[in-house]
């Protein structure tokens, strides 16, 4: 290795030492939610809107609004449904989080209601984008909950971790 390529390394490593960053900023917080959604059961398919309680790290938010557009679903051969969504959360003054869903909808024995397990990505979604504090966020989530067609109504919760 050249005498150049040593002194970058070195150089950038000490920059990224000493460089005034928080902790938040460049490390991971645990993430926690619990999920309340409703869509119109004329249309079990469309927008679902309603309230997330979330916690990042120690900090605790109460009704956060929350948007599920459901993508396509897929049929599998055993009945279940899978799916690619968008879950907006809007933290108001703190900015936006998108998650996008990797979702699997199994049927239960109660017909119109599944099993949903899914797992989200953090804002890498182009259109729409992740805003203000959650910008450069990342990381991923994994939800478990149900989803009734009959009603239109989706609840679970979620824990993972999103970094900076």
């Amino acid at each position: 290795m050249s005498r150049l390529h040593v002194f970058c390394m070195v150089f950038l490593g000490g920059m990224l030492i000493v460089s005034p960053t928080s902790w938040a900023e460049t490390g991971c917080l645990d993430y926690s939610s619990s999920i309340t959604l409703s869509g119109d059961p004329q249309n079990p398919y469309g927008l679902y809107f309603g309230e997330k309680t979330v916690t990042i790290g120690n900090q605790s938010f109460e009704h956060v609004p929350t948007t599920l557009i459901i993508g396509e679903l897929k049929l599998g051969d055993d009945g279940t449904l899978h799916a690619v969504d968008t879950v907006i959360v809007a933290f108001g003054d703190l900015g936006t989080l998108i998650l996008t869903e990797h979702a699997v909808a199994s049927p239960t024995d109660v017909p119109y209601v599944y099993r949903v397990n899914s797992r989200f990505d953090i804002c890498v979604s182009e259109d729409p984008k992740c805003t203000g504090y959650f910008e450069n966020a990342f990381g991923r989530i994994s939800f478990h909950g149900y989803v009734d067609f009959s009603s239109a109504i989706v609840t679970g919760s979620d824990k993972g971790k999103i970094c900076w």
